[in-house]
């Protein structure tokens, strides 16, 4: 693996073997937070938050999408992109003052129809009328909504949770509508129709402590899994739709945060994620690898501060944020 100290992104060919092209300097400093942007022409971004701000490069190319940093005036903890049907890419952050939205294309902080409300996550997703829903995880244990191309707000914030929630995610049922899944610091889950916003479920107690990450997965079979991360350090599989236990938690990181679920090459269910190094006192973090079928191998540790995964023409892209401030790209 090829780093540098100046925040480099360096590119890798198929082979993970040499390096491809020159770096690309996004801060200058380690990332906080990775996220992948399909956008509407089809480009495969990475939007990478350091501080408050904000910067975006071509996956394929390494090249800036442009010379601008954008500055986010509050603080942000989660970034996702939302390619809109008029062709606009736009990249949403849960910050403390509510829901943010970035024009990609012209750099413009756009205007939200609603007042602050204190985001820990942020998840898209299309609805069967077409609209791009961004459903948000309030600190104050309320599920936020908003069409993401107007700003608007669909309806009400929905009360449901008495803690704080941390993690949000949304899965498609047979009937071809959303529900939203929702997860917070007792561990509870809580399932809403996004279209709607009405409780599909009651709350339910799972055997996981604070939830800090959802996400759901299509297996090759087409089955849907909805995989969690807690403080605990465990992972958790339950099916999206019943809250049914698929499989007994996995063992992963010491205060586990940032999660993704993904297909390996060889189409198992694998996630990656970020957390605190069990056997580092100083907490340092670290990112694993985890077979979500046999758990996490030793030799997966890796020193991270943010880390990412995509899936770019059939090959699994691997992106991670190193200690030294490098961001490097690498098939998996």
């Amino acid at each position: 693996m090829v780093t540098d100290s100046e925040g480099a992104i360096h590119r890798f060919d198929a082979c993970g073997a040499v390096t491809v092209g020159e770096p690309v300097f996004p801060h200058g400093q380690p990332a906080q937070y990775v996220s992948v942007v399909h956008t509407a022409d089809g480009r495969i971004l990475l939007a990478t938050l350091a501080g408050h701000r904000v910067r975006c490069v071509d996956a394929r190319t390494g090249a800036r999408v442009d010379d601008r940093e954008r500055p986010w005036h509050v603080r942000a903890t989660r970034l996702t992109g939302a390619a809109l049907p008029d062709g606009r890419t736009l990249l949403l952050a849960a910050t403390d003052e509510g829901l943010e939205r970035l024009d990609l294309a012209t750099g413009e902080i756009l205007p939200l129809g609603a007042g602050p409300v204190d985001l820990y996550d942020v998840t898209v997703a299309r609805l069967p009328d077409g609209r791009v829903l961004a459903a948000g995880a309030g600190y104050d244990g309320d599920v936020h909504r908003w069409d993401a191309a107007t700003g608007e707000r669909l309806g009400p914030p929905m009360p449901g949770h008495s803690p704080a929630l941390r993690a949000i995610a949304t899965a498609t049922r047979p009937d071809g509508n959303l529900t939203i899944i929702s997860g917070d610091e007792t561990g509870a889950l809580r399932r809403w129709d996004g279209a709607t916003g009405s409780p599909v479920s009651a709350p339910q107690r799972t055997a996981a402590e604070t939830l800090t990450g959802l996400t759901v997965l299509t297996r090759a079979d087409n089955r849907q899994v909805l995989v969690g991360c807690c403080d605990s350090g465990l992972l958790h599989q339950w099916d999206p739709h019943t809250g049914e236990v698929l499989r007994a938690p996995l063992p992963v990181l010491a205060r586990a945060d940032v999660l993704q679920a993904f297909l390996d090459p060889a189409g198992r269910p694998a996630a990656l994620v970020l957390g605190e190094n069990p056997d580092d006192s100083h907490g340092d973090l670290i990112a694993v690898r985890c077979d979500l079928e046999t758990g996490v191998e030793p030799d997966d540790l890796l020193p991270q501060t943010a880390c990412a995964v995509y899936v770019d023409v059939g090959r699994t892209m691997l992106v991670l944020g190193e200690p030294d401030g490098s961001l490097v790209v690498r098939p998996w």
